[in-house]
């Protein structure tokens, strides 16, 4: 979020806000309540309010949850309308004018990854494992999850783990094996090419070697942080191998 803007946004809304109370004002201190003109400025005033209360929304679901229910209660009295809404905005601007202060003393937030955020197939298998308190469980399940949808990719199951990574090997496509995946948007027989594909084979020995093995013997039990890098870790690998094209063998004439 662009912090700066999203205050400047916000102080506009303020304004529009504060304008309208101005008008409901002069109608109240002139008690020319049926001047059709007067009347005219509050309702374009309200529209510009509701206007800026869909950007408010917005900006108050990135940076204060809590105060979207004031932005949209915003006829809480029948005088001055637009009073709730009016103390949300001041709560998205306290906000944004103290992240800076607030990230100076506890640091920054940095990003943070959902596990839904992951990809369907290895997200479909570690969710129930991960909630129920099972962090190793739902690596190693992942890790099958990718064994499976490679041999899924190439059609055989006569392969399985670290062999399965020769499907992404730079080699042409031969009787051994007829089908290789190619990383797409790559030139091919580049020097970018061969080493991504090099770098390829290497992530799927290591997701098997290094990843799966030490979730499925005897080893130290993983925290949660570990745990979450290598789901993330076979993420990555399952969109590459759901985005690979496929180089075949070509028929002999």
């Amino acid at each position: 979020m662009d912090v700066k803007a999203a205050e400047a946004r916000t102080r506009q809304a303020l304004r529009a806000i504060d304008a309208l109370f101005e008008a409901h004002d002069v109608i109240r201190v002139t008690d020319r309540w049926d001047d059709p003109d007067l009347q005219r400025t509050v309702t374009e005033a309200e529209d510009e309010v509701m206007r800026e209360l869909l950007v408010m929304r917005a900006i108050a679901d990135e940076v204060a949850p809590d105060a979207h229910y004031k932005l949209a209660h915003h006829r809480d009295d029948a005088y001055h309308g637009f009073a709730m809404a009016r103390a949300g905005v001041v709560e998205v601007l306290a906000e944004l004018t103290t992240m800076e202060d607030i990230e100076a003393i506890v640091g920054p937030a940095g990003p943070k990854l959902a596990g839904s955020a992951l990809h369907p197939e290895i997200w479909a298998v570690s969710a129930r494992r991960w909630d129920s308190g099972h962090p190793d469980d739902a690596v190693r399940a992942a890790s099958t999850a990718i064994e499976l949808m490679l041999q899924e990719r190439l059609g055989r199951h006569d392969e399985g783990g670290v062999g399965l990574a020769a499907a992404f090997a730079p080699d042409d496509p031969s009787e051994r094996w007829p089908m290789r995946l190619r990383i797409s948007g790559l030139k091919p027989g580049s020097r970018t090419w061969t080493s991504a594909h090099e770098g390829a084979v290497a992530l799927i020995r290591g997701a098997f070697l290094f990843v799966r093995n030490l979730v499925s013997h005897p080893s130290p039990d993983l925290t949660e942080a570990e745990a979450l890098e290598r789901l993330a870790l076979l993420s990555m690998l399952a969109r590459m191998i759901e985005s690979a094209e496929e180089q075949h063998l070509p028929e002999a004439r």
